[in-house]
C-alpha cells in the first residue's frame, strides 16, 4: 500500500523539477515582493520538509523493529507551522487548546490545508529556506530526498505504515502513509507558488 503513496510523491517531485526545469540561478533567485519566496526557496523548503518526516519515520521504523509501540510525538518546540495572525511565541501556551480541536478535525481537513492555502501560515523554523543556493545544488538534493524516501520504505516493505503514528498538536495523530500523501499535496500546493513566482510582473525574462 505504501508504494502507491511514494509513487503519487516521486510523481510531484518529477513535475516539480519539470517546472524548474528552464530556470536560471538568476531567474531561481527572483523574489517578487520582500518577504516573499524565490522559487529556489521554494525548492529549499521541499528539501528541508521531506528531510525532516523522513527522519521522523524512520524513528517509528526503528521503534517498531525493537518492539515498542511506534509513536513519536513531537510539540510546537520540535515543529512549529503558525498561522499568520498568531505569533510563533504564543503556540506553546495553545498546545493543549490545539490538541483537542486536532483530536475532532477529520484527517480529509487537513489535508484540505495541505492541499489549499486556506489559511495562510508561517513555514515552521525547521521549514525555512537557505536563500542564494546554486541551482545544481537544489536539484541534486530535490533527487537525492526523494531517493532516500523511496530507499527507506523499500529497506522495510513488510512494516504495516498504518499503525506507525506521529502525533502533534496541530495536526494530531497521524500514520505514515497519511505523512506521505501529506507531503504530496503539499508540494503540489507549491507548484501553485512557483507559477505564481513565473507569472509575476517583474519576473525575468
Amino acid at each position: 500500500m505504501h508504494r502507491v503513496h511514494l509513487q503519487q510523491l516521486a510523481s510531484a517531485r518529477d513535475q516539480t523539477l519539470e517546472r524548474v526545469g528552464g530556470l536560471d540561478q538568476h531567474r531561481l533567485e527572483y523574489s517578487p515582493a520582500p518577504g516573499r519566496w524565490s522559487v529556489g526557496e521554494v525548492l529549499d523548503h521541499l528539501v528541508l520538509m521531506e528531510d525532516y518526516f523522513r527522519a521522523l519515520i524512520d524513528r517509528l521504523i526503528e521503534q517498531t523493529r525493537v518492539g515498542e509501540i511506534p509513536l513519536v510525538g513531537i510539540t510546537f518546540a520540535d515543529f512549529n507551522p503558525s498561522p499568520q495572525f498568531l505569533p510563533k511565541a504564543r503556540l506553546p501556551a495553545l498546545e493543549a487548546l490545539f490538541a483537542v480541536l486536532s483530536g475532532v478535525t477529520p484527517f480529509k481537513a487537513k489535508e484540505l490545508f495541505a492541499r489549499y492555502r486556506l489559511v495562510k501560515m508561517e513555514a515552521p523554523d525547521i521549514g525555512l529556506p537557505r536563500g542564494g543556493r546554486a541551482r545544481s545544488e537544489l536539484t541534486d538534493d530535490l533527487l537525492t530526498a526523494i531517493r532516500r524516501t523511496e530507499a527507506l520504505f523499500d529497506s522495510h516493505p513488510e512494516l504495516d505504515y498504518r499503525r506507525m503514528v506521529v502525533r502533534h498538536p496541530f495536526f494530531g495523530r497521524t500514520n505514515v502513509l497519511q505523512i506521505l500523501n501529506v507531503l504530496t499535496l503539499h508540494e503540489r500546493r507549491h507548484h501553485r507558488q512557483i507559477g505564481d513566482i513565473v507569472s509575476s510582473p517583474g519576473f525575468p525574462k
